[in-house]
């Protein structure tokens, strides 16, 4: 955990510097921050084999945070790009041996275009996860992966005041990532990670 978030800082600087160089560009106002919150998931994972038989997933409540830069156009568009580590953990229920939790967390991009006026935003885009890392409980798995990075998409809106924001967004999944399951008895187990999540975020842009 720690190592990410130095690393987000490091790409928070990077991102400043970056947007420095684009004042050449005719951008008018230039704003990074940092940004956290909550991941709401309103539908579960799903299993694409026959696993559990007889069991459940249920998605817990996650959170996710990151920097941003916000580059303004012309008092009215503007284009952000963002870094966001999303953690979730959903549990496994199976009649035959209780319920384990297991992790699914990525590190994404979201490439957002949108349009503010007064005090409000709206906007969509692109997100690139470009990690992705899961865990499970030693005690039923041997290990627990994630086979390919997702292709994902985000529209929100916001309000901003000052140097605070608050957004409101849905996370889409796109291009699904499949979680492989190891246990220790049986064979591989293959789960389609939905990833379709509400984030409620809070931050503070200079």
């Amino acid at each position: 955990m720690r190592k990410i978030v130095c690393a987000l800082l490091v790409c928070a600087a990077t991102l400043s510097i970056s947007s420095a160089k684009a004042l050449g560009l005719g951008i008018l106002t230039i704003k990074s921050g940092v940004k956290g919150g909550l991941s709401l998931y309103p539908s579960n994972p799903k299993s694409s084999t026959d696993f559990p038989v007889d069991g459940s997933m249920k998605y817990n409540v996650g959170y996710h945070f990151g920097v941003m830069t916000r580059l303004e156009f012309i008092h009215l568009l503007y284009v952000q790009p963002e870094i966001v580590y999303n953690h979730a953990a959903y549990d496994l229920t199976l009649p035959t041996s209780g319920t384990t939790k297991l992790t699914d967390n990525t590190i994404s991009v979201p490439v957002l275009g949108g349009v503010h006026f007064a005090f409000f935003r709206v906007y969509a885009g692109p997100v690139f996860n470009i990690a992705n890392f899961g865990s499970g409980d030693s005690k039923y798995f041997s290990n627990v992966t994630i086979t390919r990075p997702s292709v994902g998409y985000q529209a929100g809106v916001g309000f901003s005041l000052l140097m605070l924001d608050v957004d409101l967004r849905l996370n889409g999944t796109g291009i699904r990532p499949t979680q492989s399951l190891f246990p220790k008895t049986g064979n591989r187990q293959d789960v389609n990670l939905t990833r379709n999540n509400i984030m409620l975020s809070v931050g503070v842009s200079f």
